[in-house]
């Protein structure tokens, strides 16, 4: 019988300016994302995020591409965005990758499901 979690899938991490994974998904497990935050706290302008939800590569990490983005969005200067999604990672190394459009500017936490 599965076991359903509810947990913090993505303690709150700075985003990067290059696609890197914030949530892989474990080996027999499924990762349900239910919630993403992002938060700029700079003072300067708003920051380009995007995300992408990437398919693994023969088992191992996939590589973020056009064909598997699925947000673009700009955070304000000091703006929280909180981000309702249902989106299912369910083979070994799936991911929720995301970049920033300038490295360490951005936040981002992610809450979700693990089902074991």
């Amino acid at each position: 019988m599965a076991t359903t979690t509810a947990k913090r899938l993505a303690d709150s991490q700075q985003l990067t300016a290059s696609a890197a994974a914030v949530v892989t998904n474990a080996a027999v497990h499924d990762t349900i994302i239910t919630h993403i935050t992002l938060y700029n706290p700079n003072d300067d302008r708003g920051y380009l995020v995007t995300l992408w939800r990437v398919p693994d590569s023969g088992g191992a990490v996939g590589t973020a591409a056009d064909a598997n983005e699925v947000l673009e969005v700009t955070v304000d200067r000091h703006e929280t965005k909180n981000i309702p999604v249902y989106w299912v990672l369910e083979d070994t190394n799936d991911t929720l990758q995301g970049k920033a459009e300038t490295n360490a500017k951005i936040n981002i936490s992610v809450d979700g499901y693990d089902i074991a």
